[in-house]
């Protein structure tokens, strides 16, 4: 098995045009895989301690790899460097933790904390540090909304830099919808931005995963604004949440969505809970007798595209939370207590991170983080992890398929 991995590291400083990284990282994410599983099911064995020596050895292997090619150290001009390293092209930012809604699958915190105008600037200029030519900003929150002047401020900002910069720079706000009106949706569609809409499905579905703080029926009034949005060419889409619990509701929920007028749905299935084998099955299920029918309507499917990428657990973005901490977003959709997931998937603060290059990630190296910081300590836990990658995995092939 090493001598794969050496022979794949090998192919790639020799022609470092092409992309070997993905089968790197995705051999080292199956062993990886291996030995937590079997870590988890019983005690270390001779294979599986093997195995942890071989993932901590390579767990920088887009460091070898630019070593080999850059003995000096030097940044490669031809763009090698940043295909080694991927460097973040998107930034989320936690515009404040205040939100209208309860949903039953969130694990953001939520309290009385905004950003400053100060953090927000910051914000912004690390964003410009990334070498790619597309970048997204995307307000992210709570409820982003609740503070439309803090992104009309972020997005001014942003595009007087992108004068100079000449970046395709591209603005994603993630709402439930409620604050939207038409002045605000007036504003979006005079700027670049994508809309990601959650929303589940008919109004039992919604209410019931995605509650009101003040416990009320706000159903009728979501509907009506993001109808609005839908008659706009702003471009958009639909993400429904599914459970294990209502995996019934993922159907009705979809076609919903459909006839409500969306043209692009995501589907995301809840991360940070156990899936058992029959959820699974349903879910697969599910997803191949809408597939036929969201395309004989002219609907996107984003799972089936490149833009939704498995298992999802495993992505990572970077985000700025409202006091100008740094942190792997993908802690963010599993560890409840906010304040001890900053200890864990922290980064820096961003009066002293200087810039995007140097901050890639890669799935391998994610979960490698994962298992450090849970691992044997927390069995339950860990237990989920594996259950959710196993689940991207899956899901990832059984939608080839389709």
């Amino acid at each position: 098995m090493e001598r794969y991995i050496k022979s794949l590291i090998s192919s790639y400083i020799a022609k470092p045009e092409k992309t070997y990284l993905d089968a790197i990282d995705d051999k080292l994410l199956y062993l990886l895989f291996k030995k937590e599983v079997a870590q988890l099911c019983g005690p270390k064995t001779k294979k599986s301690i093997e195995l942890g020596r071989l993932c901590d050895k390579y767990l920088g292997y887009n460091s070898i790899i630019h070593k080999a090619i850059s003995p000096a150290g030097r940044y490669a001009q031809d763009g090698v460097f940043s295909n080694i390293f991927s460097e973040p092209s998107r930034l989320v930012i936690l515009l404040t933790h205040k939100c209208q809604l309860r949903c039953a699958y969130c694990r953001v915190r939520k309290f009385s904390k905004t950003m400053t105008r100060d953090t927000l600037k910051k914000a912004v200029r690390l964003l410009f540090t990334s070498q790619k030519q597309e970048i997204q900003l995307q307000f992210f929150g709570g409820e982003p909304l609740l503070r439309f002047d803090l992104i009309k401020e972020a997005v001014s900002y942003a595009e007087e830099m992108n004068k100079e910069k000449k970046k395709d720079l591209t603005f994603i706000l993630t709402t439930n919808g409620l604050a939207l009106n038409a002045d605000k949706i007036r504003y979006l569609r005079g700027h670049n931005f994508l809309v990601e809409c959650s929303l589940d499905g008919p109004s039992h579905s919604q209410l019931a995963s995605r509650g009101a703080l003040d416990n009320k029926d706000y159903f009728k009034r979501v509907i009506k604004n993001y109808k609005m949005l839908i008659s706009t060419e702003i471009p958009h889409y639909a993400i429904s949440v599914i459970s294990p619990g209502n995996i019934a509701e993922l159907g009705p929920n979809l076609k919903y969505l459909m006839n409500t007028g969306f043209k692009s749905i995501q589907l995301n299935y809840a991360l940070g809970v156990y899936w058992p084998d029959p959820a699974m099955d349903a879910l697969f299920k599910e997803t191949a007798a809408l597939t036929g029918e969201l395309r004989r309507n002219g609907v996107q499917f984003i799972n089936l595209t490149r833009a939704r990428r498995e298992p999802a657990i495993l992505n990572a973005e970077i985000s700025v939370d409202t006091d100008g901490g740094l942190f792997w977003e993908y802690g963010i959709c599993l560890e409840e207590d906010f304040f001890e997931m900053k200890k864990k998937f922290y980064i820096g603060d961003i009066k002293r991170v200087r810039g995007l290059v140097g901050l890639s990630t890669t799935p391998f190296q994610n979960f490698h983080k994962l298992m450090r910081v849970y691992g044997a300590r927390n069995k339950k836990f860990s237990k989920i992890i594996l259950n959710n990658i196993f689940l991207g995995f899956t899901y990832e092939r059984f939608l080839k398929g389709l």
